[in-house]
């Protein structure tokens, strides 16, 4: 498959998903619009799907269903696609643009 986004996350993991909200919001916060999707072919949650699996920081502390929905209430609002496939190979473009 071809994709023509500016950024593609591999993974919809935790971490997957906090990077691609994270750069949607700020190309976004620039007024530099940004085109931002996630590649997993199993949706978003990762390791967050597992059962009975807490997340922690300082001071907080989320299930990974909390996790889950609150990631999937900022990708829905920023717009960002959740495509469900395999990566199977990864190629690198130079671009001539400047």
């Amino acid at each position: 498959m071809n994709y023509d986004y500016d950024i593609i996350i591999i993974g919809g993991g935790p971490a997957g998903c906090a990077s691609a909200i994270r750069a949607r919001w700020i190309r976004t916060y620039d007024s530099i619009p940004a085109s931002v999707a996630i590649i997993d072919n199993n949706g978003i949650g990762g390791i967050a799907n597992w059962k009975e699996i807490r997340i922690t920081g300082e001071g907080w502390k989320l299930d990974g269903s909390d996790l889950i929905e609150k990631m999937d209430t900022d990708i829905t609002k920023l717009n960002i696609p959740i495509i469900k496939e395999k990566v199977k190979e990864i190629k690198k473009i130079i671009s001539t643009v400047k």
